[in-house]
């Protein structure tokens, strides 16, 4: 796990990512969600939502907290992804 919150900390770095920064994490519940979370909440600030949330939803919500990354499943190609490059996000 350390090395995991390590990695993913550099990751978010190297992405010019810090503490003042919010990462939207759209992942289902589970321990991939919970270990994402704990990772990215080592070196930003995480804000999870709702993978079932609709293009309008996720527009809102990722525009309200003004994300600057987004993580998601590695197949993911629905809504999230395609908002997220629509308001530029990485």
């Amino acid at each position: 796990m350390r090395r995991l919150i390590a990695e993913t900390a550099a990751q978010l770095h190297a992405l010019g990512l810090g503490r003042g920064d919010r990462v939207a994490i759209v992942l289902p519940n589970g321990p991939e969600m919970a270990t994402a979370f704990v990772a990215v909440a080592a070196a930003a600030s995480t804000a999870p939502l709702n993978p079932a949330y609709r293009t309008d939803e996720l527009d809102f919500y990722l525009t309200d907290i003004g994300a600057r990354a987004i993580l998601v499943a590695e197949d993911e190609s629905g809504p999230a992804v395609a908002v997220a490059e629509r308001l530029g996000i990485a």
